[in-house]
């Protein structure tokens, strides 16, 4: 009954963070646009976003300045819900780090010592429109590309690869459908299909995870962030 209650009550009535910064899928973009990024994702009822709400708060305050890095929470069972299914969240609290279209599971210490140390070795500028030096020559031609197309122009790049990601995690949801529905009808017999779908299952999300990486790669991380700067800055170009 207390996790229920628990589950019922608004995000902010069971832990409130003075210092977060709060993000969902719509704020996203343009909040991690050309920048690093260190987010703890979490749900009301989790006991280790309680336990290191002092130490993740402490180091927001560090952070809160940086121009080259954002620090951030984001609520899985409220406004950022869609965010945390779209970067793949399976547990609380999770933190990611990293290019915020390659985000990367942290896998350290949760005290503020280990994340201070953590964020000022690995979150330095990313390679973007505001940082075009840090990016390899053969890179350059690809925000040369980006930054020559209009709003509406990327609009349809970023929405197309939008789309297919949509539509291979439909493809890979419907496919987990038929698993759980030869489950079902394996009745007591289950235990014997279970290895092979296991396999099945794995290699299905292998394949669904390699397509989307190859759509990420293609480039609509990259127009994501051109899109953002023009609109922080005003530009229509670079």
């Amino acid at each position: 009954m207390f996790a229920m209650a628990m589950k019922a009550l608004p995000f902010r009535s069971v832990v409130k963070f003075q210092m977060a910064v709060e993000l969902t899928q719509e704020t996203w973009d343009r909040a991690v646009a050309d920048k690093a990024v260190f987010v703890k994702f979490q749900a009301p009822w989790c006991g280790h976003c309680t336990s290191m709400k002092a130490d993740w708060e402490k180091l927001m305050a560090e952070w809160k300045d940086s121009a080259t890095a954002v620090f951030a929470d984001v609520y899985c069972t409220a406004d950022g819900k869609s965010l945390c299914e779209t970067v793949g969240v399976q547990g609380f609290a999770a933190i990611k780090y990293g290019d915020p279209d390659d985000l990367q599971d942290y896998q350290g210490g949760r005290k503020f010592d280990d994340l201070s140390a953590f964020a000022k070795a690995n979150l330095g500028p990313q390679c973007g429109p505001k940082h075009v030096y840090l990016w390899p020559d053969a890179k350059k031609a690809d925000i040369a590309k980006f930054s020559a197309m209009d709003a509406s122009e990327l609009d349809e790049f970023i929405d197309k690869g939008q789309g297919t990601i949509a539509e291979l995690q439909a493809g890979f949801k419907t496919f987990v459908g038929t698993l759980d529905a030869q489950v079902k009808a394996a009745g007591d017999k289950k235990n014997e299909i279970m290895p092979r779908l296991r396999k099945e299952y794995q290699a299905e999300s292998d394949k669904k995870d390699e397509a989307v990486a190859a759509v990420k790669a293609s480039g609509m991380g990259l127009a994501k962030s051109v899109k953002a700067f023009k609109a922080s800055t005003g530009k229509a170009e670079l």
